[in-house]
């Protein structure tokens, strides 16, 4: 299972329109993915975990923003990209950003994420947990979680290739980190 989702990320990143993508960046984000330290946090011939760390941040951050104020498919992309692989790496930091972020992205854009969504089916769990998670992450937006689903679970459902709207709502209802 994990070589399948690894191969449909790595075709995906292809795939995603990287020219919007600065090398560094595409370099930092497949070599997170598939293990292999990224050189520039590499010194005196030792990785450095925490610079790793520290540069993982900046580029959610950086994709965060981007995919906040622009809005563009391909922002979008990358940015649910990024909360896949951190999922899957459970780099919880950037999984509890993504928890408090994504929401605001999603209200904002709600076409463009589920069309991002329908187009890479392997996005749906990981995205859908962190939409959940947002409703009562550190105590907070409990109470928004019904509108929110009267609201988009109809156009979720619609939207989602067959069995995912199901489990994107499942997902938002009761959020269960998925497991690869």
């Amino acid at each position: 299972m994990y070589r399948t989702i690894m191969l449909l990320a790595l075709i995906f990143i292809t795939s995603c329109g990287f020219t919007t993508v600065k090398h560094d960046d595409s370099t930092e984000i497949i070599n997170t993915l598939i293990n292999i330290p990224t050189e520039k946090y590499v010194v005196d011939g030792t990785y450095n975990a925490l610079l790793a760390y520290k540069g993982w941040g900046k580029l959610y951050n950086k994709y965060m923003a981007t995919a906040r104020s622009q809005g563009h498919i391909s922002d979008i992309k990358i940015y649910l990209l990024l909360g896949f692989v951190a999922q899957l790496k459970a780099q919880v930091s950037i999984s509890e950003a993504f928890s408090s972020d994504f929401y605001d992205i999603f209200v904002k854009y709600p076409d463009i994420v589920l069309d991002v969504l329908k187009q890479n089916p392997f996005l749906v769990l990981p995205s859908c947990y962190y939409l959940g998670n947002y409703f009562g992450f550190e105590s907070k937006n409990a109470e928004k979680k019904a509108v929110f689903l009267e609201t988009y679970k109809e156009k979720i459902q619609k939207n989602l290739r067959t069995g995912g709207g199901s489990q994107c709502i499942s997902q938002i209802s009761i959020p269960k980190r998925p497991r690869y």
